[in-house]
């Protein structure tokens, strides 16, 4: 062997063993977020010093590297979801207790808690937005685009910055900063368009902004999705049509009194009515067959059916209805259509 093998053998050993010891570093991190969970002061010493270590290990390893440990997975999972999940739950105990404390007049730690939860969050979206800057001015982006053009699904480095999008906007959702959280989604589709899982985020802030016609349209892209639609995405969609509070639009109702906003509400509920035909909406499971679609239900489709048609010639007709609109609900009947079909014929879904 070489002077210049032996050399370069060395150096690998050596960034391999130190590779070693971060990851096992990292998993020793781990076991004292764990461990520590009812001990807030160690547990959120553990939490940042493992957050130093993994956001390290992103920036200086290769994506390849980062990708095979799951380095961007854990961060997410021990470093912020963990302590959001606990919080929440802290301020859901708070605001129980305090109906009990209306009567004996004590001080309320609901708000407290919600600040913390609030500041957490914040410098969470600090650090993804820096990460995500850091990241990008890396090289590691432009560099990939050039060689991996083909197969942009398998690229290392574009998964981890679609993941580090997908979490700034799971952040910002939480804050309920609905913009900049869309404008993260929208960035993390806009690299890998093929994956279902920020189409999915799109539809439950759409639901959280009382939009369920948004809602379910993004459902739709979601399980749409051409390279890995986001399973957890259907039973999502069968709790929003479950909760569906609106009855379909019968022969009675005058096209003049319909809106805009009544029209797409009447929308959704037509696709609640097709889903029930096949599922139990509460459960989630099919419905034997021969239980789908009885006779009174069949009508009842039918009629609701031929009155939206109405109400949709009268809207077109006063121009209610941008283009933008029009292809949303194109795109959902063709989801129903083909989504339902799969299921009834068990081809595809996770039905």
């Amino acid at each position: 062997m070489s002077v210049q093998s032996q050399k370069k053998s060395t150096k690998s050993g050596i960034e391999q063993k130190s590779l070693q010891e971060t990851l096992q570093e990292v998993s020793d991190l781990e076991d004292g977020v764990i461990n520590s969970n009812t001990n807030e002061s160690m547990c959120q010493t553990y939490r940042l010093k493992l957050c130093e270590v993994l956001t390290k290990l992103l920036l200086s390893q290769p994506s390849e590297v980062s990708v095979k440990h799951n380095i961007a997975v854990r961060l997410w999972n021990h470093c912020f979801y963990t302590r959001i999940q606990q919080l929440r739950e802290r301020i859901a105990k708070e605001l129980r207790r305090d109906e009990r404390r209306v009567k004996t007049q004590e001080s309320s730690n609901a708000e407290l808690v919600e600040k913390i939860y609030k500041v957490f969050l914040n410098e969470g979206i600090q650090m993804y937005s820096s990460l995500i800057e850091k990241f990008k001015s890396s090289g590691k982006v432009s560099t990939t685009k050039q060689t991996t053009k083909d197969h942009p699904y398998k690229d290392p480095t574009l998964i981890l910055l679609h993941s580090f999008y997908l979490r700034n906007g799971d952040l910002h959702r939480y804050t309920t900063n609905f913009n900049e959280a869309q404008k993260s989604y929208q960035h993390a589709i806009d690299l890998l368009p093929g994956l279902g899982e920020p189409y999915n985020h799109l539809g439950v802030m759409s639901l959280q902004k009382e939009q369920p016609f948004f809602s379910l349209y993004f459902y739709a892209r979601s399980l749409l999705a051409s390279v890995e639609p986001f399973a957890v995405t259907h039973k999502n969609l069968l709790r929003l049509l479950s909760d569906s509070t609106t009855s379909p639009l019968d022969e009675c109702d005058e096209p003049i009194l319909v809106t805009k906003k009544n029209f797409l509400e009447k929308f959704v509920d037509l696709n609640r009515l097709f889903f029930a035909s096949i599922f139990h909406l509460r459960t989630g499971k099919a419905r034997p067959v021969e239980e789908a679609c009885t006779e009174e239900e069949m009508e009842q489709l039918v009629n609701a059916i031929d009155s939206l048609l109405k109400n949709l010639h009268f809207l077109l007709k006063e121009q209610q209805l941008g283009d933008s609109l029009l292809v949303k609900m194109i795109v959902i009947n063709i989801f129903t259509i083909e989504y339902l079909d799969k299921c009834i014929h068990g081809k595809k879904y996770s039905c």
